[in-house]
């Protein structure tokens, strides 16, 4: 009983320490960098993403939550916003009920490419030439097209990279070469540590991977990396390639995919499972099926909704961490500071997502190591179905 008063004591110390480190971090920031308006106007933010993902939603979220924190706006209550609405729905929410002395968000800045190409080329010409008359005074781009469309000095507009810095600074030779006014956050090892692990993990001999045949589809798949590391680590890499197409969400798509897994699933003992349709629960079990019949462990590095809708791993950044960071350089940035290299670093701080489900459906045993560091897990699969 006393030594069960004493770490229940000891837990309660530890969690009230990491309050006070992370409240006062919060302090710091917002009293180096306070709540300033733009020459006695509102900063208005825009937002530009290459299309409708859960993801997304919640990474714009979590950011206009941090910044509330640091007092930049009054705290939004959620719950009046319908489950499942779109990022399209927030924004309009946010234009109808954000109060802020500081910020202006506007239904009309809000731009989305729907992973259409062709919509995507006059989507982007739409913003560029907003952004290029001063309509707006900060963006935010959430996706990897979305970044990319933005990522050069077409204009001059402060631009947060959200939920896709790998693949954009991968646009460029060196990082001197970014534009001083596109911010990203860099963990350079974050995909390689996530291979490691699998490898570990799995003791895979043959690892499968589907990628679209394009510069984006590669850099999705972290092709180069995956074939670098099995050079190395002394397994054989069996990519499967797709074609690509105007609308990335497409059915068509979708079989290219089921097509290639089905193709690949007798072949390869794990594989690195990279494809969009791994978010939404319908189009992840129809990837999924043949995975689960030749009982193949699957690796998701993109968020949590894949390992919710089957996949057995996945490791993500701490959501919350990223929109600190961003919300911190956006501070800086309102307040004149332009953010320093340092800041655009994220620390290690990721954590393991697991599907127990998922796992015994491929006959895999987690391990006791494992199951104590993994901080988010799911005991079923989603399919999609309503309860």
């Amino acid at each position: 009983m006393k030594k069960k008063f004493l770490f229940t004591t000891f837990l309660v110390l530890i969690l009230f320490i990491a309050y006070l480190i992370f409240s006062t971090k919060d302090k710091d920031i917002s009293e180096k960098y306070p709540p300033c308006l733009n020459d006695g106007r509102k900063w208005v933010i825009g937002y530009f993403q290459s299309g409708s993902s859960g993801i997304h939603n919640a990474s714009l979220k979590n950011f206009i939550n941090r910044l509330a924190a640091k007092g930049w706006l009054e705290p939004l209550n959620w719950t009046q916003l319908p489950r499942h609405s779109s990022a399209e729905d927030i924004w309009l929410f946010l234009a109808r009920n954000m109060k802020s002395k500081y910020l202006s968000i506007q239904t009309r800045h809000f731009w989305c490419s729907d992973w259409n190409l062709s919509r995507r080329k006059i989507v982007r010409s739409q913003v560029l030439e907003s952004l290029r008359s001063n309509q707006v005074n900060m963006m935010l781009a959430m996706g990897t097209w979305a970044g990319q469309d933005l990522a050069n000095n077409l204009h001059s507009t402060p631009t947060l990279c959200m939920e896709s810095s790998f693949p954009i600074k991968k646009l460029f030779k060196k990082e001197e070469d970014i534009p001083e006014h596109i911010h990203l956050l860099h963990d350079p090892d974050f995909l390689l540590r996530q291979i490691r692990l699998f490898r570990k993990i799995t003791k895979f001999k043959t690892l499968g991977v589907v990628y679209i045949a394009s510069s984006e589809g590669r850099s999705r798949a972290s092709l180069k990396l995956l074939k670098q590391f099995s050079e190395q680590d002394n397994f054989e890499l069996f990519p499967v390639r797709i074609l690509p197409s105007e609308k990335l969400k497409s059915r068509k798509v979708l079989d290219s995919y089921i097509k290639a897994h089905k193709k690949m699933a007798p072949h390869i003992d794990a594989i690195w499972l990279t494809s969009d349709f791994m978010d939404n629960p319908k189009t992840a079990s129809l990837i999924l099926e043949p995975l689960f019949f030749y009982r193949i462990p699957t690796w998701y590095p993109y968020g949590t909704a894949g390992v919710k809708n089957g996949a057995v791993f996945g490791v993500v950044h701490d959501p919350r961490q990223r929109a600190e960071h961003y919300a911190d350089i956006a501070a800086k940035i309102f307040n004149g500071v332009k953010p320093e290299p340092g800041d655009s670093y994220l620390s290690s701080d990721t954590y393991l997502v697991i599907n127990y489900a998922a796992a015994r459906k491929v006959g895999l045993k987690i391990p006791k190591t494992l199951i104590s560091v993994a901080k988010e897990s799911y005991l079923s699969i989603d399919t999609g179905e309503k309860m």
